[in-house]
Parts: C-alpha cells; structure tokens; sequence
C-alpha cells in the first residue's frame, strides 16, 4: 500500500467520526487543502513531496481524534502521529521522528528557523487558511508568511 494511501484512509476514519456536519467539512477542505499546498509548495522547494504531504495530512490529527484544545494539538497531534506511523511498520524512525517534530511546531509561525520541512508545513497551514477566506484578519506573522508565499509563487511561474 501506498504510504500516503494509508496515511489518509486513517484520517479520514478519524474525520468521519465527527458528528457535526460542518466541523466533518472543515476538517476535511483544512486537512487536504493543506496536504495539497505541501504537496505543491514541497515541489517548489525541492523537498521530499512525500514526508511533506504525511506530515500535512497528520498536522491537526488530534483536534479530529480527541478534540484537543487549540494550544495543545500540535504535541498531541504528534503523539498521535508517531503512534500510528511507528505501529505501520511503514516508516523508518527517522522519518517518523522528522514527521513528528515537524507537526509539533507547527503552531509556532513566529519561529523561521525550525528546518525546511517545518517551515513548508507552516507555510501550506497557513495559506490554506488564507485561501479558504481571504477576508479574514491575519495575525501579522502570518500575513508575512502569506505575502512571502504569494512572492514565492510569482517567482516560479515560469519552473
């Protein structure tokens, strides 16, 4: 089975058992709207499209799983990943420790400096959030996210 094949047929179990109708439908436009930015902004960037679209489909897992809080999913998100990737036998431990470690930081936008592959996590987060309203008030560290994004893709239109 494909990893991401398996990665996603787990999440969307967790989604499914969600009983509002429209937290179902949000949690799955965030989840594969961000899976797809990863998947796009890690083409762009020469990283591992694979482990950027399982760290993405994984990114807010525990808020779908066990309703964490909003400060805590990203730990628990992780928790939850390393559980599930370690008991797939899918995946070396070095993969699931980056998978991981990337999802645990990804709530903090303000950091720049958390290695590629968090940072594109951050990235895809983010945008997709701009994408689906672009009305919304970004807090000012995520505006700079989106802007240098947006430039991003302006840069590489031509790729």
């Amino acid at each position: 089975m494909n990893r991401i094949h398996f990665v996603q047929q787990c999440v969307d179990r967790e989604i499914e058992k969600l009983h509002n109708s429209e937290l179902k439908k949000l949690a799955y436009i965030h989840t594969y709207g961000v899976f797809q930015l990863a998947a796009l902004l890690a083409q762009m960037r020469h990283i591992d499209i694979e482990l950027a679209s399982i760290c993405a489909l994984l990114h807010d897992i525990s808020q779908y799983s066990e309703n964490a809080a909003r400060k805590e999913h990203a730990n628990k998100s992780s928790n939850y990943a390393k559980k599930l990737l370690s008991e797939s036998s899918f995946f070396t431990d070095e993969e699931i420790q980056q998978i991981c470690h990337c999802i645990s930081v990804h709530s903090n936008k303000q950091n720049h400096n958390d290695g590629a592959l968090c940072e594109l996590l951050k990235d895809a987060d983010v945008f997709q959030r701009f994408l689906y309203d672009p009305s919304t008030p970004l807090e000012r560290n995520h505006q700079l996210r989106v802007v240098s994004i947006l430039k991003e893709l302006k840069l590489n239109k031509g790729e």
